[in-house]
């Protein structure tokens, strides 16, 4: 009977859905501004990525609006893969 686990990621996959360097996401989440965990090797990894790439994209917009997790037909003509929910 197969264990039902839990969906780890890593900085690297925030990184390439918000947009962003990967050592972005692994510095704010040493500066405690996202949440992360460390795995039983000791491997940081984020268990609800569109939270916390929400939260990183709040973060480096500089807005105390919510932001909406980027999605691939979430793109425009300027490049931008997020938009700023009220």
């Amino acid at each position: 009977m197969p264990r039902n686990k839990l969906q780890r990621f890593t900085a690297s996959d925030v990184a390439k859905l918000v947009g962003c360097h990967p050592n972005t996401v692994r510095r704010l989440a040493d500066l405690g501004l996202i949440q992360s965990s460390r795995d039983f090797n000791g491997w940081r990894v984020f268990l609800d990525i569109n939270n916390v790439a929400s939260e990183v994209l709040r973060l480096l917009c500089g807005s105390n609006q919510t932001v909406d997790a980027p999605s691939k037909q979430s793109t425009n003509q300027e490049g931008g893969e997020y938009r700023v929910v009220d």
